[in-house]
This record gives C-alpha cells, sequence and structure tokens, in this order.
C-alpha cells in the first residue's frame, strides 16, 4: 500500500472537489484539465535530486528510497506514490516544493487540496 500525491500548475483556485477530478483524469491519463508549466518540471527536477527515482538506484539503495513506484512526471503534472513509512518526510519535502513553484498538491487519501496556490490578482 503506498501514500499519493498529485501535483499539477492550475491558474485558478481550486475545490478539492475539483481536485479530485482532476487526480483521478490524470490517473487515467488524461491531462486535458491542466497545461505544460516550467514550474511542474523544476519541480520534478527538484524533487527527484532530493529521491532519486527507483530506476537511477543501484540495488543496494532501493531498500533506502521512500518510493513505492517511481514518480510519474510529465511536463503538466507529477503523481507520486510513497511507502507509508516514509510519506510524513516526502510530503513534507513536496509541501515546500509547490510552495515555492506555485503548485497545487493534493492528497487523494483525504481527498484534499493540502496546497492551494493563491490566485494572482
Amino acid at each position: 500500500m503506498s501514500f499519493d500525491l498529485g501535483v499539477w500548475a492550475i491558474p485558478q483556485s481550486i475545490s478539492d472537489a475539483q481536485a479530485m477530478r482532476i487526480y483521478e483524469e490524470l490517473c487515467e491519463e488524461n491531462a486535458a484539465s491542466v497545461r505544460d508549466d516550467p514550474g511542474v518540471q523544476r519541480f520534478a527536477q527538484a524533487l527527484l535530486e532530493q529521491f532519486p527515482a527507483l530506476e537511477d538506484l543501484a540495488d543496494e539503495q532501493i531498500e533506502d528510497s521512500p518510493w513505492s513506484v517511481s514518480p510519474w512526471v510529465t511536463g503538466s503534472h507529477v503523481i507520486i506514490s510513497t511507502v507509508w513509512s516514509r510519506s510524513s518526510e516526502v510530503t513534507q519535502f513536496v509541501l515546500g516544493l509547490t510552495g515555492q513553484y506555485g503548485l497545487v498538491c493534493f492528497d487523494p487519501q483525504d481527498a484534499v487540496v493540502v496546497h492551494r496556490p493563491s490566485t494572482p490578482a
């Protein structure tokens, strides 16, 4: 069992219900509701510098990784699956990055947006 998060850019405010719909679409490989954003790529790069993808690790390093599976990175979104024992650590790191890059972070376990960027004035 894993702990999952979704991260993406969206130009307007978003409700928890809207975020759940988008997350479900993204998991079904439908990215029509989100757009490519350079912040997503910078987020993914920083995330994978801190916690390398499983395929970039030596066999003896895999046990120390927080990933259930490597993050799924596209130009518009990142889907993250961590092992439960490392979920708090990874979530705190992810929230720092989403705040830095102005991205949405959605927790599908609780069906809530845990970082909701403010709408530009």
